[in-house]
């Protein structure tokens, strides 16, 4: 019996050695890029269409300021801090307020990119009020887009 158990431990032990070695040694995960300037202006666009929910907007707004906030005081860990914090708060406001299933794997890439409507009304306004209800205008969309079922400001193309 000892030494069946020793045998199963040693198997478990070797199975985990072998996952954590593949994992290590794994290729990262491809990040989706912004490809032309032109799906950064469309993303704009679209967003501009999409009014912010009443349910989420107050919410939305404070993480996006806490994200202002968190990237000027820690420029080095915007990744690993700041845009980890940003995407778990914006799926935790998702699962409090909406109730319908989500699609997270389509969600989140597309919410990533929404601090860069916050970037492109910046340039065109130079509001940080105005930006932040912007980007609040994309969240909900791809809330709209990924989690509710179909954006509700729907664009021809």
């Amino acid at each position: 019996m000892r030494n069946i158990l020793l045998a199963l431990s040693l198997a478990l032990f070797c199975f985990l050695l072998f996952f954590l070695v593949v994992s290590y040694f794994a290729p990262a995960k491809k990040t989706i890029k912004l490809k032309t300037k032109d799906f950064a202006v469309q993303l704009y666009e679209k967003s501009r269409l999409t009014q912010p929910s009443l349910t989420t907007k107050s919410q939305l707004a404070q993480l996006i300021g806490e994200r202002l906030v968190c990237y000027s005081d820690s420029p080095l860990e915007r990744i690993d801090t700041c845009d980890r914090r940003y995407l778990e708060s914006i799926v935790n406001v998702g699962r409090e307020k909406i109730h319908t299933p989500p699609n997270l794997g389509l969600f989140i890439p597309a919410v990533k990119y929404c601090p860069v409507v916050y970037n492109i009304c910046m340039g065109y306004k130079n509001d940080s009020d105005a930006c932040i209800i912007e980007e609040t205008q994309c969240i909900d969309r791809t809330y709209d887009e990924f989690w509710r079922g179909k954006p509700i400001a729907q664009t021809s193309g």
